[in-house]
């Protein structure tokens, strides 16, 4: 630079309304207000929304260092600089970018969550279901052969089980595809622990074969009935498919019963 050339002018930050830097780190976006007088409500909703979608990117993505993480974060933070940044920045322009992230995300992540899921789930539930397999063939050996005690009751819950696994499974599989952010997100987090899902379901499954065989409730389907739970496993089968395939009104199902029962019992207690 000579005598009579002036400095390059610098960018004065103190006529910013924000400041968005990169946490590589932490994989986050820092934002440091310079004027909230300038921040405009769309400045606010953008950085909101920008917010939400790192956070269903950590959801979603477990390893941050994976080559897709880092193309969406990228992408993120550029846009928020873009929308936030500048002397006029442009928060509407950003938000329409931003959309098309969001839509980019949930077009190329969400197939990939649904079948690792579904595999996840599938390897859980056949698991369970040889437990259950050899559980019959245990009790059957010693109920038959040695005579130690009817296990005709344990049998068929063991079967309802299978079917409950196979029937949870078809649940999933059967779901509507994520249709946003927000449920793939939903999906991102059921699919940390499917064998909690199996047991929580199972369980319920096995309290309806109890009040099923005890007669406490009884349901008809056409021209079977559900006191025929004990005649047939095929039967059994099927009941426990259809707990599996409700799983989600399953757990109301159980638990107006057991209000249910309650009330009953405050009645004769009174």
């Amino acid at each position: 630079m000579t005598a009579n050339e002036s400095p390059e002018p610098q960018p004065n930050l103190g006529t910013f309304a924000f400041s968005v830097k990169a946490d590589k780190e932490n994989d986050k976006i820092i934002y440091e207000i310079l004027d909230p007088k300038k921040i405009t409500p769309d400045m606010e909703i953008l950085k909101d929304d920008v917010e939400f979608t790192l956070v269903t990117l950590h959801t979603v993505f477990r390893d941050t260092k994976n080559k897709r993480f880092q193309y969406y974060f990228e992408s993120l933070l550029s846009l928020a600089q873009v929308g936030l940044m500048g002397i006029n920045p442009l928060p509407l322009k950003a938000q329409h970018a931003l959309t098309t992230l969001k839509n980019e995300i949930n077009i190329q992540e969400a197939p990939v969550i649904r079948m690792g899921y579904l595999k996840k789930l599938g390897l859980h539930a056949f698991g369970q279901s040889l437990l259950c397999v050899f559980l019959i063939w245990f009790v059957h050996y010693f109920s038959l052969h040695k005579g130690f005690f009817e296990g005709r009751e344990v049998m068929h819950c063991g079967v309802m089980w299978i079917g409950c696994m196979a029937g949870v499974w078809l649940s999933v599989g059967m779901s509507p595809p994520s249709t946003g952010l927000e449920s793939l997100q939903l999906i991102a987090r059921d699919s940390l622990e499917p064998s909690i899902r199996l047991l929580f379901t199972g369980l319920l499954t096995i309290f309806i074969a109890l009040l099923l065989n005890v007669g406490v409730i009884k349901i008809t389907f056409g021209e079977l009935t559900t006191t025929d739970f004990l005649s047939s496993f095929k039967i059994s089968l099927l009941l426990g498919m259809v707990c599996g395939l409700g799983e989600k009104a399953l757990s109301t199902t159980v638990s107006q019963r057991v209000d249910q029962f309650f009330k009953e019992l405050n009645k004769k207690g009174a």
